[in-house]
């Protein structure tokens, strides 16, 4: 946001371009010409910062009117799970690993061999090891790449971002994948994790199989011989 903030300084967006909305209170008296000047003041923001590049990248902004479609088709759930990390007071978006797609800028990959920054972990030194406290001061980030024990955790198949976070503390196993591990900041987008990438296949596919002698009978039961490609089994 720093580089859109710094393009508005000294910009004055009026509120009142077609006409005042409000009443001597400040209270909206027209619904109508409140939306007309809400929407001049968006167009002129994305006028503004369409002007921008950041990175070498063009700016895009579009204003949608309310009940717009303000939201752009979901990106590639596979991507998602793979180059996004999502907590409650973080969004990691790395770069993939396939140099003709992002052509890194930096050795940063060097230092993390999965690309991402692992959690924050609180450490403290026992007498036989180090082990995760509650109690403990954070690791800085050197260490805790060095020793690896967001990695050792046994409740969960890695350790989400939040797990030191108390406001979120009950609610992490809610919002992890018991498939591949992976955190959410929110149902929501565990469920739709989920469904996209560990979608239940059926695997289920017809075969010849006959029955090939009937070796016993019990009250409504009939154990035989079965031929089912090349191996015979007993049910």
């Amino acid at each position: 946001m720093a580089p859109l903030s710094r393009k508005l300084t000294g910009l004055i967006l009026p509120h009142d371009h077609f006409g005042s909305h409000l009443n001597e209170r400040g209270a909206t008296i027209d619904a109508h010409l409140e939306r007309s000047n809400f929407e001049f003041a968006g167009n002129v923001l994305t006028e503004v910062w369409s002007s921008m590049e950041i990175d070498a990248y063009n700016v895009n902004a579009k204003y949608f009117r309310a009940g717009e479609q303000d939201l752009p088709d979901f990106p590639d759930i596979k991507w998602y799970s793979e180059d996004m990390r999502e907590s409650q007071h973080l969004l990691q978006i790395v770069k993939c690993r396939n140099t003709e797609c992002c052509r890194p800028r930096s050795g940063l990959f060097s230092l993390l061999d999965n690309r991402i920054l692992p959690p924050p972990v609180k450490v403290k030194q026992t007498v036989d090891d180090l082990v995760l406290d509650e109690g403990a001061q954070f690791l800085n980030l050197p260490v805790n790449l060095a020793l690896r024990l967001s990695a050792s955790l046994k409740d969960f198949l890695q350790m989400p971002y939040n797990y030191f976070c108390p406001t979120v503390k009950l609610r992490l196993s809610s919002r992890t994948c018991k498939t591949c591990g992976l955190y959410h900041a929110s149902v929501k987008s565990l469920n739709r994790h989920i469904e996209n990438i560990h979608k239940k296949v059926n695997t289920h596919t017809d075969r010849n199989v006959r029955p090939v002698r009937v070796t016993a009978r019990r009250a409504n039961e009939l154990m035989c011989i079965i031929k089912n490609l090349e191996h015979h089994d007993v049910e």
